[in-house]
């Protein structure tokens, strides 16, 4: 589903309202933080990332040339930052670390949270599954792109 924001409300976030850039937010965050969620797998990283995605989008905002839906603009920052995030050194080390060399437990995949309910538990449990870089292929391919195609 697009993210639909009126004009009127579009130009007064560019002009700095902050009324305007909640309701914004109001409009874009759920959409935006569960995509993150299911590209980086991790709850707390995916909202770190979700907070610098919005920064950059409020940063970002008067340059918005309305090329294409608010929605798939922001849409573009959030996968922008998460492959940064998984490209990053300091994660590509934290995937070769085997957490049990360090008598942690096994740490590795997103958990899945208990509020979810039939068929999306599957598709948590298989994401979880997936090392980070495949998780964000699939979910880009199989969700991001291929409906909009249809």
């Amino acid at each position: 589903m697009e993210i639909t924001v009126p004009d009127a409300v579009l130009a007064r976030a560019c002009a700095g309202d902050e009324e305007a850039r909640g309701a914004i937010y109001v409009a874009v965050a759920p959409a935006t933080l569960t995509l993150i969620r299911r590209i980086v797998g991790e709850r707390v990283v995916s909202e770190d990332l979700f907070q610098d995605t919005m920064m950059t989008f409020y940063e970002r905002l008067p340059q918005f040339r309305r090329e294409a839906p608010l929605g798939a603009w922001l849409r573009q920052i959030a996968i922008s930052r998460c492959l940064m995030y998984l490209r990053s050194p300091w994660k590509r080390l934290c995937l070769t670390l085997d957490p049990a060399d360090f008598g942690v437990g096994v740490a590795g995949a997103a958990r899945v949270t208990p509020d979810y309910r039939g068929e999306s538990i599957d598709l948590e449990r298989a994401l979880a599954a997936l090392a980070p870089t495949a998780r964000a292929v699939v979910w880009m391919y199989e969700v991001e792109v291929i409906p909009t195609r249809r």
